[in-house]
Order: C-alpha cells, then structure tokens, then sequence
C-alpha cells in the first residue's frame, strides 16, 4: 500500500496494530470461502441428549469449524445447519463422522496460494487506511479476488470433496 513495512504484528507502530487487529477477521473470512485442503480437518462427533424438533439427532461442530465440507456417506441423510449444530435424522445412537474446514491460525500451514489471498484479502481490508498510494480501495479488491480465484483453482486440483466414503477411521 506505499506504507513502511512492518517486521512483526507485534511492532508497535499504527501499521502494526492496525495489521494485528484486522489480520484475525481476514483469515476467518477467506477460510470460510473454500475448502481449503491445508486446512481440513475430520471428526468424530456424538449426538447430544436432547431431541431437536423435526430432527433425530444434533451434534455440536467442533469450536474451530468454519465450514463443514462433507459427511461420511453412509450417514448422509436429510440434514441442516442450525447455529453451531448438525440436525440429522440419524440414529442418536451413533457417531457422525465429518471434514470440516478449521479455523487455521497457524500461516506455515497454508499453501502459498492461500497466503498470499489472506495477505492481499488483509491489504483490501486496510486499504482505506492508507494515504501513501493513490492505489484505490477497488483496485485492491480485484487483486484480492483473483488471488482467492488462483487459490481455489490450485486447492481444486488437489483432490475434489466427495462425501466421505464408509469407512473406518479415527480423528
């Protein structure tokens, strides 16, 4: 953005703590638009006690779950997303088996695609903050975009979601 770089989130300059606040929001966002494989995750989820209406079962999604990408086939029945719970009309007495996108923090995990859309997505976000380019607040958003686009693309290439096939596995 023509702003002085910044070694670390932790400096304690405007630009530093502008990028530290935003960048939490940033990678939550861009997490959330794909199903990124470096960031999947599978589980082993019990059915709570309680009985939803118009349902047989609920299970809580794990606490880092930003976006539920399949459930094992032989489980897939009428089914919804209701807060943080699956509603199914599954058996309670069985587990449900998922892949899910977590909410990566960590950015050695990411593919360098990926990085480079929650940089740019970060860039977009502060955009407007910046006075030291005439690089407009749009502009920014269309390289933000086609990064998000690329990043797709390759994570597409790696393996396409199907729901999980019946099998035995363990998280």
């Amino acid at each position: 953005l023509g702003e002085d770089p910044i070694i670390s989130l932790d400096n304690n300059t405007l630009w530093g703590k502008r990028c530290s606040s935003a960048l939490p929001e940033v990678v939550r966002t861009v997490l959330s638009l794909d199903t990124w494989r470096s960031c999947t995750k599978r589980a082993s989820l019990a059915a709570e006690s309680e009985k939803p209406l118009g349902y047989t079962s609920s299970y809580i999604l794990p606490a880092d779950c930003l976006r539920l990408a399949a459930l094992k086939q032989s489980q897939y029945q009428d089914w919804a997303i209701e807060g943080n719970r699956i509603l199914t009309q599954k058996a309670a007495d069985t587990e449900l088996e998922i892949m899910y996108v977590s909410q990566v923090s960590d950015p050695n995990e990411y593919t360098p695609t990926l990085y480079e859309a929650i940089a740019l997505g970060l860039a977009h976000e502060l955009s407007g903050y910046s006075t030291a380019t005439s690089v407009r607040k749009d502009e920014v958003y269309s390289l933000f975009a086609m990064a998000v686009q690329t990043a797709q693309n390759i994570n597409g290439k790696e393996n396409p979601v199907h729901y999980l096939a019946s099998t035995s596995w363990i998280v």
